[in-house]
């Protein structure tokens, strides 16, 4: 109830999910609202259930006061749902100050773990990098991007069934001397895991698919993301102004146009949906306020190929012997 989208438009992601995969789904919210919705589509009806909230956690609400006065919304009786294993994965558009409040309190850390870490999808010239912090922790210390490295390596291997996928730290320079001093700080501590550490990498090295796995702490990740939306979008803006300048542009742009789709395809972050954010004791997503059908749907995959894979159980290994 709580995404920048009309409910419909999730909703919608929703059916597409319980006709594509064999599970269910249950969401969270007004009830009457989502039964009229539902009345719209074909689909298995014994597959998606309906979990009545009667209120709602906006985008513009504080986190920390809507955590404690909004006891009925929508994100909180999800998570409840979650805790007491009604339901085995949680995926959540709406305040992200708000979900990660609800599942540090509600849901609960892995034993262990100091801070939960968003882990997010970037598209690259071999697939895609898990970067991790995307925005959880602004401040960080040497001893949480260890853990990020422990439970993103964990996470990667699990998804991809790597023996070893190749972690490297976001710096200014690849040297170990480079860089802040949380940044020497990490490295050092990284190298004393048993991952694929690779060292530093540099941002230009994202794309060419430098490491499996990137981390860095959340104030630098999510700098990371919002250059990379808006330079994307800087990039399709300035084509489609050439393409329209005169007509053979406009010709080549339809002879190029099964290219410009392939490339739409595989930038479109709904190929991914949600972050999984890891670190919490049960598998939890947060999505982009603006999710679509399509990356509601995507998150629905995600968290299905995260549930035939135990990381948690993984995770709280690695953690509890190296963390």
């Amino acid at each position: 109830m709580s995404g920048e989208r009309p409910p419909a438009v999730l909703i919608k992601g929703c059916v597409q999910a319980v006709k594509t995969f064999p599970i269910s789904v249950v969401i969270t919210g007004e009830e009457t609202l989502i039964q009229n919705e539902l009345k719209k589509h074909k689909y298995p009806e014994e597959r998606i259930l309906i979990l009545p909230s009667h209120d709602v956690i906006g985008m513009d609400d504080v986190p920390s006061k809507a955590f404690r006065q909004k006891k009925d919304a929508s994100l909180m009786v999800g998570c409840r749902a979650l805790k007491g294993e009604m339901i085995d994965a949680f995926i959540t558009p709406g305040n992200t100050g708000a979900a990660l409040a609800a599942a540090l309190f509600v849901i609960g850390r892995i034993k262990g773990v100091k801070r939960p870490a968003l882990a997010i999808s970037i598209p690259t010239r071999k697939g895609y990098a898990l970067m991790l912090d995307g925005g959880a922790n602004s401040d960080c210390n040497a001893r949480y991007l260890r853990q990020f490295a422990l439970m993103g390596s964990v996470y990667y291997k699990n998804m991809h069934t790597l023996s070893a996928p190749s972690v490297g730290l976001l710096n200014v320079g690849e040297e170990d001397k480079k860089g802040s001093e949380l940044a020497q700080q990490a490295y050092k501590e990284l190298q004393k895991l048993p991952i694929n550490f690779i060292g530093n990498i540099e941002p230009n090295q994202i794309f060419s698919h430098k490491a499996d796995v990137i981390i860095c702490d959340g104030f630098v990740g999510n700098l990371v993301l919002k250059n990379i939306e808006g330079t994307a979008k800087y990039l399709v803006d300035i084509i489609k102004s050439e393409i329209m300048q005169g007509v053979l542009t406009r010709v080549g742009a339809f002879l190029m146009s099964p290219v410009f789709r392939r490339l739409k395809q595989e930038l479109n972050p709904a190929r991914f949906g949600a972050a999984p954010l890891l670190g919490v004791s049960k598998p939890f997503f947060i999505g982009h306020g603006n999710s679509s059908d399509a990356s509601i749907f995507g998150a629905i995959r995600t968290a299905v190929k995260v549930l035939d894979n135990d990381f948690i159980s993984n995770i709280t290994e690695d953690i509890d012997r190296w963390g």
